[in-house]
């Protein structure tokens, strides 16, 4: 499907008022390409990767500071009761 084709379907189908006054040629005026350089590709992911490995430490890292946080509530509720 085509930038066009994609730009028709998306007009055809909108019932919210936003899209339906905007002006249809500024819906989807860019069209899309795939990337075909394998090099460029490569260094997307090389700087993608390392920054969805980060996220995902700290959701890690942040599960075990919640548990770490109720553990020592509990504790305290137990010291302290």
């Amino acid at each position: 499907m085509c930038a066009k084709d994609y730009q028709h379907f998306v007009v055809s189908g909108a019932t919210g008022t936003t899209v339906k006054h905007t002006s249809p040629t500024k819906i989807l005026e860019y069209s899309f390409s795939f990337m075909d350089d394998v090099k460029l590709l490569q260094l997307f992911n090389s700087v993608v990767i390392p920054i969805f490995s980060l996220i995902e430490n700290k959701k890690t890292g942040n599960q075990k500071l919640l548990a770490l946080k109720e553990i020592l509530l509990s504790k305290m509720a137990t010291v302290e009761g």
